[in-house]
């Protein structure tokens, strides 16, 4: 397991006592199905796989900021995923 990552995820799973395998697993399944969601491929809703995705990256940016690693790839993904998301919902009325 990368060290790197389970320090990244020690804010949120260290107070919960969660292990970092099980956390890892669990988040990875959770944005393998968001990922689907935006081509409405499996379960998940599109609008709740795109929080989802938000709140990952959101959640990667405080814990890169914790252990003082660099925060502007989630940064970077957090608003251009964000400029997408206003695009999409301006473009929802218009003909092509």
């Amino acid at each position: 397991m990368d060290e790197k990552m389970a320090m990244v995820a020690s804010p949120f799973i260290d107070p919960l006592d969660i292990p970092v395998a099980s956390f890892l697993v669990f988040l990875g399944s959770c944005k393998i199905l968001g990922a689907l969601s935006l081509w409405d491929i499996g379960p998940m809703p599109k609008s709740i796989g795109r929080i989802g995705l938000m709140t990952s990256a959101a959640a990667a940016c405080f814990g890169h900021y914790t252990i003082g690693d660099s925060i502007v790839p989630p940064a970077v993904f957090v608003g251009i995923y964000t400029v997408l998301i206003l695009f999409d919902k301006s473009n929802k009325g218009k003909k092509e």
